[in-house]
């Protein structure tokens, strides 16, 4: 029996390679429409990536899917998201907007896993289609490209449930169809129809299609990549709140969200996640606009419950959008922002970070322990959305934050042999660990990462993979018994 069955490892490598390279096309129209140079750069690097993606279909086409276990699936989605981040790279190097390899990986991967860190310090100088397929990599990211191949090709009817299982890695999902083909299909026919909703939403205020399909591409991933050097501080507020409710939007289950687009409001509104989210974000919102007011930050309470508001969201569903440089707002607000950095959206979102849902369970766990340690006899169970929580799914919660606190800890050791200042090595790890983008200091909403050493780059880009895949998958590859029979 092999260990790892590399014809279908290939075989889904090459699907996903071969998916990239037809998105790529679709940045050809804009380079017509904006009379740009980068049509045979675009046009080359699609060609590169189908033929690359479709040898490696080819040459294993006779693999049986249906036979893929899980060891299979975690090396696929390791390493799909690995190869993505060199095959999305090519438009920015063969068309010279980004020509240093380390920069261009850094850059696609930054997107692909939503993560909106940039080592770009002049945005609007890069062609309109560059910055296309800049936004487009995080709206692929943020459902996961591996979720889009299981849905749209039945030869994963049997085998997807593995990949699926593996891309989320122990999110709690609640299928919306029996046959998990179903479940992706329809989970990416919503996040479709959101991008054009919100598209049409921000074009009704006055933003052009171009940067609102690049905008909504973002936002609604939990990205942050804006093809505008002061990102969303310049649009009108209009414009920032209809932002602030798609970035909500992306940050809870997105179960939930299909459920509301069927009718089902009840099954939302009355989820318990949903509610204490939108509690936290409203109870910290009003809690910065208030420092904001009594340190003359701003005059009217508009202002500062707008620039608040936008800021929390933005931070705790690990968008990175600013309409503000919060680093220079007072010390209790920035270490509000900088709580936050430790949160993240909902499990099922497409936010990254250790997920409020496990914040939320964590809490209740220690409210129940107390309640027995007062009534030892007391049957006392752990209930979420008046479902009872599992002891292996707690267990499962405890240890991801355990890893996740470990990470850190290591990535802001081999961080500090970079940078030196204390704030900006734990911000710049947190925020790549945890897919939000902009740090402090000279990472900060108004930096970015061009300067920091190529090495410490790629030290960033695999953390940011590590995040997106909640660090489990990734670390289940070097351990040594997952190699053997």
């Amino acid at each position: 029996m092999k260990i790892i069955n590399l014809g279908i490892v290939f075989k889904t490598l090459g699907i996903s390679i071969l998916i990239s390279g037809l998105f790529m096309l679709t940045a050809i129209p804009f380079a017509v429409v904006f009379n740009e140079n980068t049509i045979i750069a675009l046009i080359l690097s699609s060609f590169i990536s189908i033929l690359a993606g479709f040898l490696l279909f080819y040459f294993n086409k006779k693999s049986n899917v249906e036979s893929l276990g899980k060891r299979d699936a975690f090396c696929i989605v390791t390493l799909t998201w690995i190869l993505l981040g060199f095959f999305g790279s090519l438009p920015y190097i063969l068309s010279g907007a980004i020509p240093n390899i380390t920069n261009a990986y850094f850059e696609t991967i930054s997107g692909f896993t939503t993560t909106g860190a940039s080592i770009l310090t002049n945005i609007e100088s890069l062609p309109k289609s560059i910055l296309f397929w800049r936004s487009l990599t995080q709206w692929l990211g943020g459902m996961g490209i591996l979720v889009l191949i299981i849905a749209i090709l039945p030869v994963f009817g049997f085998g997807g449930i593995k990949i699926f299982v593996a891309e989320v890695s122990s999110h709690i999902v609640s299928k919306i169809h029996p046959k998990i083909k179903n479940t992706a299909l329809r989970l990416w026919f919503v996040y479709l129809g959101l991008t054009l909703l919100f598209t049409l939403l921000l074009m009704l205020g006055k933003m052009n299609f171009y940067e609102s399909l690049c905008h909504t591409f973002s936002a609604l991933s939990t990205g942050g990549f804006s093809p505008k050097n002061t990102s969303i501080s310049n649009y009108s507020s209009y414009i920032q709140y209809t932002i602030c409710i798609l970035m909500l939007i992306g940050g809870v289950n997105f179960t939930l969200i299909y459920l509301a687009a069927k009718g089902k409001f009840k099954q939302l509104f009355n989820n318990e996640e949903v509610k204490s989210f939108i509690a936290l974000i409203i109870i910290l919102s009003l809690l910065v606009s208030g420092f904001l007011l009594f340190n003359n930050n701003y005059n009217n309470f508009s202002d500062a419950i707008k620039h608040s508001l936008f800021q929390v969201v933005s931070i705790i569903t690990t968008t990175g959008y600013c309409t503000a440089d919060f680093v220079l707002w007072p010390i209790p607000v920035v270490i509000i922002i900088l709580s936050l950095y430790f949160v993240g959206g909902m499990i099922g979102s497409t936010a990254g970070g250790p997920k409020f849902t496990r914040y939320l369970v964590l809490i209740k766990n220690i409210r129940v322990e107390i309640r027995r340690i007062i009534h030892p006899k007391a049957v006392v169970p752990l209930k979420l959305n008046n479902k009872i929580i599992s002891y292996d799914i707690t267990q499962n919660f405890f240890i991801i934050f355990i890893v996740y606190i470990v990470t850190f800890c290591i990535g802001t050791i081999a961080m500090s042999f970079f940078v030196s200042d204390v704030k900006e090595v734990i911000s710049i790890t947190m925020t790549c660990l945890n897919g939000i983008g902009p740090g402090f200091g000279q990472f900060g909403p108004m930096g970015n990462y061009n300067e920091l050493h190529d090495f410490a780059k790629w030290i960033l880009s695999f953390l940011m993979i590590l995040g997106r895949l909640e660090i489990i998958p990734v670390i289940i590859l070097f351990n040594i018994s997952f190699w053997k029979k």
